[in-house]
């Protein structure tokens, strides 16, 4: 099997069934490697077969840890981009400092998204008034 750069021969599934046919690929192992959604390249990857069982075993594993997610309404949300006002954001932007506790910030978030959501909620009379204790512009009343 001819190798492209970095050891990586790209072709499509016809190619690779036709290549499987071949003299040059009997005897070796390939085994599929987990693809994350259905729009994403499907890799295959040439190994032993122990390490082709072990991958098929940890495949089988995400598969079933997956339909027992979606059976129960279970939403991932991967942690390295998260949708944040409309918005992606990376976990390296969200949490610049990693010794900060993650609950304290994403409660800080709700907090926030809670808050503009009342905002918006109030009439033009209501946030004028909050307008004014903030400037200081109504005696006796702060923020």
């Amino acid at each position: 099997m001819p190798y492209g750069e970095g050891n990586w021969q790209i072709m499509n599934v016809a190619e690779f069934n036709a290549f499987k046919a071949t003299d040059e690929a009997k005897g070796r192992t390939f085994t599929r490697m987990f693809q994350q959604d259905q729009d994403s390249d499907l890799i295959i990857k040439e190994c032993e077969p122990d390490e082709a069982r072990q991958i098929k075993t940890a495949l089988q594993k995400v598969r079933r840890n997956q339909k027992y997610a979606f059976q129960r309404g279970i939403v991932e949300i991967p942690y390295s981009q998260v949708n944040v006002y409309g918005k992606t954001v990376s976990s390296d932007e969200l949490i610049p400092d990693e010794t900060q506790d993650v609950e304290v910030i994403v409660e800080k978030e709700m907090l926030i998204e809670n808050l503009y959501a009342a905002v918006a909620r109030l009439s033009n009379k209501e946030k004028e008034l909050i307008i004014r204790i903030r400037e200081n512009r109504i005696y006796g009343y702060t923020i």
